[in-house]
């Protein structure tokens, strides 16, 4: 939980509206929360595009491929 009340940044604002209604500490949901929207991420990837999309992605697709040696 944040000490002031000044207005967040949204991403902040949305868990610490979490926190607030399930009486958890700010760290314990901002972790899980972070954590849900990574994995949110990949698995919209791996719907609409049928693989894992990204910079990272890519860097490990031309390795597999050959294309950059180690």
């Amino acid at each position: 939980m944040t000490k002031s009340k000044m207005v967040l940044n949204p991403g902040n604002g949305i868990v610490e509206t979490i926190c607030e209604k399930f009486k958890k500490p700010f760290s314990f949901v901002r972790i899980r929360f972070d954590v849900s929207l990574v994995v949110f991420t990949i698995l919209s990837g791996f719907i609409i595009k049928g693989k894992m999309v990204g910079v990272s992605a890519n860097i490990l697709d031309k390795k597999i491929d050959g294309q950059i040696e180690n």
